[in-house]
């Protein structure tokens, strides 16, 4: 059975960590274009949700700051606490099985009997 977990995300207030790289290129702006990009939140909120085991579908609300993950066997609180450890806030909101259309059903019975 399918589970469905929504998370709350904070994905605007994630600063990336000074490194030497950085400040070099802070030092250097002024006469060298920046050639690296920062890796943002949401990349690491989608890596870390994508490498857990069983994950099948994830998918990130910007506006809602909503993380939704879909799979087999997902741990909630597994989860929660990487994204905690490496982002920072992060609150579950939802935690249960996935509702099924059953037109979707129908139409995959359909697609077998032939």
């Amino acid at each position: 059975m399918q589970i469905k977990v929504v998370v709350d995300v904070s994905v605007n207030g994630c600063q990336p960590r000074p490194s030497l790289k950085n400040c070099i290129l802070g030092w250097l702006k002024p006469m060298v274009p920046c050639l690296f990009k920062h890796t943002t939140c949401k990349n690491k909120v989608m890596t870390i949700a994508a490498t857990l085991p069983g994950v099948e579908k994830v998918s990130l609300e910007e506006e809602k700051n909503l993380l939704t993950v879909i799979g087999e066997g997902i741990d909630a609180v597994e989860l929660l606490n990487k994204i905690r450890k490496k982002v920072g806030f992060a609150k579950l909101v939802s935690q249960g099985p996935e509702p099924v259309d059953q037109k979707k059903e129908e139409k995959k019975k359909r697609k077998k009997m032939k």
